[in-house]
């Protein structure tokens, strides 16, 4: 038993911090969530800090139910206030948790405030957000679309579902020009555009009286 050997082990002193990373990996793998939590509580209690990775993995747990998501924030004002330092992974992390719960401004916010905390976002953490804009019930797709360029002048990768996702959005919703836009960087990308994305595509362009370009998609 792993956590058997590991109280064998400190309390003959012989625990360091990567036997508590293997521990903690154990302990993800197998899903047991009092656990990590009782090892955070451990580590804190003896360090007064917890490691990043450890935080990051009862983080998870908590945003990955919906039903535990006021837990995930309580949590992470915990670790900003100080329980670690929280790295990107964090903070995507709980973006994509407040994405699944529909609290997009504070899923929005958060990814403003990134910067100003240490972390510069990544496309983990935008990629949930565009999502969740164009689902939203509101037409909220020129947001997600702003969201989608700002991710690009970062320099950073847009992935074939996503891009194919808003191409097919921006489409349904007559964004003539931005459509258009997408579909010159899919296809430069040379990402696959699904049969339904290409149709709305070519249904958005007959309607705004732009059948010539179909015949060039």
């Amino acid at each position: 038993n792993a956590l058997a050997l590991y109280e064998s082990l400190e309390k003959k002193g012989l625990i360091d911090s990567r036997s508590y990373c293997i521990l903690a990996t154990g302990l993800k793998k197998a899903e047991k969530i009092d656990k990590l939590i009782s090892l955070s509580q451990d580590l804190h209690s003896k360090n007064g800090r917890v490691s990043v990775w450890l935080c990051n993995a009862i983080l998870y747990f908590y945003c990955r139910d919906q039903f535990n998501m006021e837990k995930a924030i309580s949590y992470f004002d915990q670790m900003l206030s100080g329980l670690t330092c929280p790295d990107v992974a964090s903070f995507a992390t709980m973006i994509n948790g407040y994405c699944k719960v529909g609290k997009l401004e504070e899923a929005m916010k958060l990814l403003s405030e990134m910067e100003g905390r240490g972390c510069k976002p990544n496309a983990f953490c935008y990629s949930p957000l565009i999502a969740a804009l164009l689902k939203a019930p509101q037409n909220r797709v020129a947001e997600g679309f702003k969201l989608f360029k700002e991710m690009l002048q970062r320099g950073l990768e847009a992935n074939a579902v996503t891009s194919d996702f808003l191409l097919r959005k921006l489409s349904e919703a007559g964004f003539i020009d931005e459509s258009l836009w997408l579909c010159d960087f899919v296809m430069e990308k040379k990402y696959y555009i699904h049969r339904v994305t290409s149709l709305a595509l070519m249904d958005c362009l007959k309607r705004a009286g732009r059948a010539d370009k179909v015949g060039t998609l």
